[in-house]
């Protein structure tokens, strides 16, 4: 017993020193000036890491007014960070968030390699130990694994697969066994926990491998009733509702906020039965540095994998029935990333545009359970020659499907493959150690190899000392604002850490980071009905997910409470404070921010007809109580020329600011925006913004549009009358409130009212909310579909908003039943012994 768990502890500490080392030579952080964090680590998780470091230390909560335009971080944390390693980051600054990164991902990666060590020796009894220790590396160094050190938050799934289905394995093997039901119950309820999205895979994968190992059993056995078999699925079926049950606290609101998300449709006209690509590709991208793509996946785990892989069909001595249900495994294995319903099963029934493939390790650990299967039969089966059968198929259908494409990492592929097979035969035919140093050299030449090109190419973006200087920059800027002023407001920037060469962005979440409101964020789950408005105010989205905000509006931030915004530019209609920049950025006021809680005489419910503009006329007209023009169009004139450039001449009779929005019926025509010939940003692209601020300094402007492909566009150009906006804001603060936040609560206050008001306070509207005005529950409306409004009362109004998660409660109750359920197994078991 302690020999095995020595076995699990070296794996450990061997893929942990490896992969440290790979990062030492390589120079990524704590080494060099190289992150992991790249792509969407970079863009999103790292922001994440800081707001969680926050959360752990009570400076923010589950809702936040630092989430887009606020609300619950539910989703965010179920997602992102409900991983308990995550807690590491208690131990590094802000600015240190590289290093915490490298370290989480270390930690992940070496406890895939302890989690497959248990599985191995307890499914594969007669395996040798140096064996065991080398597929487990292999499993800590799988291309998933190195590819999604960018996307570090799936790779929980990765360890927390073996537990899963070492207890099917346990229960099918003993419908009986107390270790089997919690390894289930265990693996089921952490995945969802830690991740549901890889949890939900493992679920999945979990219902073909159940009956994976029944048809072996079945083999093993000669035969079962069935009454055997009904008692293995009931016992795997209630092993594997507890486990959800243990997750509902979390996973229960998820999933409710998930359903009234932005991206709660399912994709349903992608389901079809055609092949992605010829099943048999996944062979030819069995390479160091191969990549998965949308039509091909990679399943890379080293030379020895790929030798136990096909040699295992040259087995002697070994039951055809065996084999048959092992070739079954694998067909499945292939389909799952080449026919399209499973295809589309295993991406959770939504369109996958990136990051292919996400659940590659399946795969993976799939082609490693092959090779120890062999390797633990091998000596047994007196088939010494299987190893050359199986090289030389590997190497002929290799070769075929790379002729074209004969690298020198594909022939070093191919090389060490041949070699690591010798070394195996050397190996169990003398036992000399030449053979072993010259196998383990092999497998860390390959896995090395394939981590340092993955890394290289998947692990682009953050520069470690920029990001540290950035972020104690901006974290100075920002106390620096909420020091000089204590009342509520929000801050918009047009520029982020990172900014893309067309001035781009898709840095939206530093306000989760530097906990303070904004009216940005970027995450896989937004709010509807803050997308919808944000969009109606001429702040556009991507596909439910970004908002983009790098430019400014003065009437949409001053109806939403912007107060202040850093720039690196003037943008007319803010004051430039008397501070010095930083990160290049000023810091402007805005002194028409309408108060983030004020009453009006009647409920505000304009409609959208289209045109931003106009629609924010409506908005401040019925604030106003009557009809006026904030925004007037300014005329213009459209001329085109060639086929790639569209000019707009637009006469400028004002010293207003003055906004354009060429509105398109075509997706991403991929243009760029000029104004008086100089560039201003993409526009009409991934991230590019609706509504454009035009900074004029002559009397007349040119706005230029050039893309390969010129659409039908719909020009509109306003001015902003900011004299009638100050109109709005002064008789807006006449009747303003001044509330107090409070965590998940807010108070307000109202001395005398006449029994026509209504309070409207721009905090989003949730079914989380409840509102008490004198201590009575009141029902809330909605003020502009987003926002909440109440009606009061004549007279003192004394309103209380408290914000409870939905169905946290029942989440919660659903939980402790499952602790019930399985303290009553262990219970009845005990009994029984």
């Amino acid at each position: 017993m302690k020999r095995k768990y020595m076995v699990n502890f070296s794996s450990f500490l061997i893929s942990f020193f490896l992969m440290l080392s790979i990062l030492m030579l390589t120079k990524y952080a704590p080494f060099g000036n190289k992150s992991l964090a790249g792509m969407d680590a970079n863009i999103q998780y790292l922001d994440f890491f800081a707001y969680y470091k926050d959360l752990l230390a009570r400076k923010t909560g589950i809702f936040s007014m630092s989430y887009l335009l606020g609300g619950d971080n539910t989703t965010t944390l179920a997602y992102y960070l409900a991983s308990p390693l995550n807690l590491i980051i208690l131990f590094f600054k802000k600015n240190q968030l590289n290093t915490f990164y490298s370290f989480l991902y270390i930690i992940k990666v070496s406890l895939a390699s302890f989690t497959i060590t248990f599985f191995l020796q307890q499914r594969f009894p007669r395996i040798k130990s140096f064996y065991v220790v080398i597929l487990a590396i292999s499993y800590a160094f799988i291309q998933y694994d190195l590819a999604q050190a960018s996307n570090i938050i799936w790779l929980d799934g990765v360890y927390l697969l073996p537990i899963l289905l070492l207890g099917i394995y346990k229960i099918i093997d003993d419908p009986k066994s107390l270790l089997g039901k919690f390894l289930i119950i265990g693996g089921v309820g952490c995945s969802l926990i830690f991740n549901w999205y890889t949890g939900i895979i493992n679920c999945l994968f979990s219902v073909f491998y159940f009956l994976f190992e029944l048809g072996l059993y079945y083999e093993r056995e000669k035969g079962f009733v069935l009454k055997d078999i009904s008692k293995r699925i009931l016992v795997y079926a209630y092993s594997s509702v507890i486990g959800c049950m243990l997750s509902a606290f979390l996973f229960l609101p998820n999933v409710y906020m998930l359903i009234h998300g932005s991206r709660n449709s399912t994709d349903w006209s992608l389901f079809n039965t055609r092949f992605i690509n010829n099943p048999l590709e996944f062979i030819g991208h069995l390479s160091i540095g191969a990549t998965s793509t949308i039509n091909n996946v990679s399943l890379y785990c080293g030379p020895l994998t790929i030798v136990g892989l096909f040699s295992y069909f040259f087995l002697r001595n070994r039951k055809k029935d065996q084999k048959f249900i092992i070739f079954l495994g694998i067909i499945f294995i292939a389909l799952l990333y080449y026919w399209q319903p499973l295809y589309f099963l295993f991406s959770m029934f939504k369109s996958v545009e990136s990051y292919w493939s996400r659940y590659g390790y399946l795969g993976s650990f799939f082609i490693i359970f092959v090779t120890a299967l062999f390797l633990n039969e091998y000596r047994e089966s007196n088939s010494k020659d299987s190893i050359i059968y199986g090289t030389v198929l590997f190497s002929t259908v290799f070769l075929i499907f790379n002729w074209n494409n004969l690298s020198k990492i594909v022939i070093l592929s191919l090389c060490l493959t041949i070699i690591t097979a010798i070394s195996v035969i050397a190996y169990e035919a003398c036992h000399n150690k030449l053979s072993i140093i010259l196998l383990t050299l092999c497998v860390c030449l390959g896995l090395g190899l394939n981590a340092s090109k993955l890394f290289a190419k998947y692990s682009v973006g953050t520069n470690v000392a920029s990001f540290k200087k950035y972020e104690s920059s901006q974290d100075k800027q920002i106390n620096f604002i909420k020091k000089k002023d204590k009342s509520n407001y929000r801050i918009s920037q047009t520029s982020t850490r990172n900014m893309l060469k067309n001035n781009l962005t898709a840095n939206y979440n530093e306000s989760l980071a530097f906990n303070y409101w904004s009216i940005a964020s970027y995450t896989s789950n937004e709010s509807v009905d803050q997308l919808d408005l944000l969009n109606n105010l001429g702040y556009r989205n991507e596909l439910g997910r970004a908002v983009v905000v790098n430019t400014s509006i003065l009437g949409s931030d001053s109806l939403l409470g912007v107060k202040y915004l850093l720039s690196k530019y003037p943008i007319s209609g803010y004051k430039r404070m008397d501070v010095g920049k930083v990160n290049g950025k000023y810091i402007f006021i805005n002194k028409y921010a309408l108060p983030i809680a004020y009453i009006s005489k009647k409920r505000i419910i304009p409609k959208f007809n289209a045109n931003t503009f106009e629609y924010q006329n409506s908005i401040y007209s019925e604030i106003y109580g009557k009809r006026i023009e904030i925004y007037k169009p300014v005329s213009y004139t459209v001329q085109r020329r060639g086929k790639y450039i569209l000019d707009t001449h637009m006469i400028k009779d004002t010293n207003f600011p003055v906004y354009g929005n060429l509105i398109w019926n075509m997706s991403t025509p991929d243009g760029s925006l000029y104004i008086n010939n100089k560039f201003k940003s993409g526009y009409a692209t991934w991230l590019s913004p609706s509504v454009f601020d035009i900074p004029v300094n002559k009397n007349t402007t040119d706005v230029s549009f050039k893309a390969k492909q010129i659409p039908n566009l719909q020009p509109q150009f306003y001015y902003l009358n900011t004299n009638m906006l100050e109109k709005v804001n002064n008789s807006v603060k006449k009747d303003s409130v001044k509330p107090l936040f409070k965590g998940n609560r807010i108070f307000i206050h109202i001395g005398k009212t006449n029994k026509n008001s209504y309070l409207n306070i721009t905090v989003p509207y949730s079914e989380g909310w409840s509102v008490y005005r004198n201590d009575k529950k009141i029902k809330v409306q909605k003020f502009l579909n987003c926002f909440m409004t109440i009606r009061l009362k004549p007279g003192v109004n004394n309103i209380e908003f408290k914000y409870n998660t939905p169905m946290k409660k029942e989440g919660i109750i659903i939980s402790v039943l499952g602790i019930l359920l399985s303290s009553m197994i262990i219970f009845f078991h005990i009994d029984k012994v």
